[in-house]
């Protein structure tokens, strides 16, 4: 007992002498009031960060040391950096009174990303400080305040902030940027388009992003984005004349891969040629896993290999498509294909879809007009002149709305038909409103959403 109390009162008198070690009472401090700042590429701009000294001589003089943007090993300590070429003045006031001034001077080619840096003074470092330069000159990339997107190049840096929230501010039009001698051809060259992923949210606001194109015949996860964790509503994909989405497996107009249960695609379209030289590929998305796709259409022909839908590839583990339709033919140079869905496994569902495809192909067995198999199936309809069929071989259908070649309907069903409940018509509402989508469009004699003109 006395031996435990000695060891507790050493204990206790240890503690109390490195509490109070005079060597700490004498240590220079350099201390960072705002440790960041962030500005918008393309203007110059001046920032100041505030700095506290503590023991430094009045007039002690500082330097600026920059850094690469990230660790090793989860551990910030590489070595310096040239300062980015970009930063015109970078200079720290002479101490007065414990307080000291960084002043960071950039030009209009800053460019995107975070840059770090520390401040010597007295040769004692500061925390590390960065500087953000933001593409985005709106927004701050939060649900409520998301980055807005009115240039290619914006929508571009979607990729460098995934777990931000985006929303476009206006139509982007990409076939400049993806032409010989612009920002994207620079970086990708032919193959196109780069695919990114699709950060928290992407909102299209009812815009549209136009002449998009990509060609990596042997990469996975093709389509605007490469995969989707989160939600994209509200967006048309139009392809570029001429152009296609091509990929080797998961090709989607929209994305490559719709993966997890908050994986959400609503009121979208694409339109255009989507082909994929190998399995999963749909007009909207190459794979739907437990994620959902509702209220979207395509009137895009897609051609693959296996598993080839007119808006999904594959769906599964109670994957969704709810209220959707296809207008493109589908080409299986395997087997698997479908009008709306090209196969399901593990439980997936298709409810109050119609496929209006003229034909739907494949080279061996397993086809179906609505899906080639069945998993769950709800009220879905199919043109009843669409021509099915396996090595050239003309299928003998299995109708009815509760199976894989779905129930019969015109090929250029009336406005009123789509209203009709089911079981005898897809039951959608045309009413054209945020809660309600879908409108008729005279021109197109076909649904449209409601944010179309």
């Amino acid at each position: 007992m006395k031996k435990f109390l000695f060891m507790v009162a050493v204990g206790i008198l240890t503690a109390a002498m490195m509490a109070c070690n005079p060597m700490d009472a004498l240590k220079k401090t350099v201390s960072v009031g705002e440790q960041s700042a962030t500005i918008v590429a393309g203007t110059a701009r001046t920032v100041t960060f505030p700095v506290t000294t503590e023991r430094i001589a009045n007039g002690a003089s500082g330097s600026i040391t920059w850094y690469p943007p990230g660790g090793v090993g989860g551990v910030f300590n590489p070595s310096p950096i040239a300062p980015p070429v970009w930063v015109t003045t970078a200079s720290v006031s002479a101490v007065e009174s414990n307080k000291a001034t960084v002043t960071i001077t950039v030009a209009a080619s800053a460019v995107a990303g975070t840059h770090r840096f520390r401040v010597t003074i007295d040769g004692v470092e500061s925390d590390l400080m960065w500087l953000t330069v933001s593409t985005f000159s709106q927004g701050n990339g939060t649900q409520a305040n998301p980055y807005i997107i009115n240039t290619p190049a914006q929508l571009d840096a979607v990729r460098n902030n995934q777990y931000s929230y985006f929303k476009l501010g206006q139509n982007i039009d990409l076939t400049s940027y993806l032409a010989v001698g612009g920002a994207g051809y620079v970086k990708w060259g032919s193959e196109g388009w780069e695919p990114m992923g699709s950060g928290s949210g992407f909102d299209g606001a009812g815009y549209k992003i136009t002449g998009l194109w990509i060609n990596r015949p042997s990469t996975d996860d093709i389509g605007l984005f490469a995969g989707l964790g989160g939600c994209v509503q509200n967006l048309g994909v139009e392809i570029a004349n001429g152009g296609q989405i091509r990929g080797r497996a998961t090709v989607g107009g929209i994305v490559g891969s719709v993966n997890g249960e908050g994986a959400k695609i609503i009121n979208c379209y694409v339109t255009g040629n989507v082909s994929g030289t190998g399995y999963w590929v749909g007009g909207l998305a190459g794979w739907v896993n437990k994620g959902s796709v509702i209220n979207c259409y395509t009137t895009c022909t897609v051609t693959g290999n296996q598993s080839v839908g007119g808006l999904i590839g594959n769906i599964s583990n109670s994957g969704s498509v709810i209220n959707c339709y296809a207008t493109g033919n589908v080409i299986s140079n395997g087997s698997y294909a479908g009008g709306v869905v090209g196969d399901m496994s593990g439980g997936g569902i298709i409810t109050d879809c119609v496929a209006l495809n003229p034909s739907v192909t494949s080279i061996s067995s397993s086809i179906g007009r609505v899906s080639s198999r069945s998993g769950v199936l709800a009220n879905n309809w199919a043109r009843n002149n669409m021509t099915v069929t396996v090595n050239g071989v003309i299928k003998t259908l299995v109708k009815g709305n509760n199976q894989v070649d779905g129930e019969d309907c015109d090929a250029t069903p009336s406005e009123s038909w789509w209203t009709i409940a089911s079981p005898s018509g897809p039951g959608w509402n045309l009413s054209g409103t945020t809660a309600n989508p879908w409108k008729w469009s005279n021109a197109l004699s076909r649904p449209v959403l409601y944010w179309q003109e």
